[in-house]
């Protein structure tokens, strides 16, 4: 699956297309929103640093997913712009921001550079 993942991130157009075919905006939109439910519930709670640096990096994966598919995926650039928007992702990417990890890092910075025009991307970051 890393290397899936890492090969699809990278750009690789064959890989786009397969996944485009299998994946859905929706299903993309719920796993984050699972992920931001329950890094603000009890079962990835803020006070437990490692599960909420793993909620962290899952967000961050999806979001970057999500950013490779956006132009390839029915409503997926609506889907991220919108999640983008949503005050809850503060905290994983401020996580992601201070980070040890430097791929973490890269990640959040992408990520921010798309929100940043974004009209309601949160003023807080």
């Amino acid at each position: 699956m890393q290397a899936l993942t890492g090969s699809l991130l990278c750009g690789e157009e064959h890989l786009k297309s397969l996944v485009s075919q299998q994946i859905s905006s929706k299903l993309c939109a719920s796993q984050v929103e699972l992920l931001l439910s329950n890094s603000h519930g009890s079962t990835c709670p803020v006070t437990n640093g490692h599960l909420s640096q793993v909620c962290s990096e899952a967000m961050l994966k999806m979001l970057e997913l999500m950013s490779r598919l956006k132009q390839h995926v029915l409503d997926m650039e609506t889907c991220f712009y919108r999640i983008l928007q949503d005050q809850r992702m503060v905290t994983p990417l401020s996580l992601a921001m201070t980070c040890q990890r430097r791929e973490l890092v890269q990640s959040a910075l992408r990520i921010l550079f798309e929100a940043a025009p974004l009209p309601d991307f949160p003023s807080i970051m």
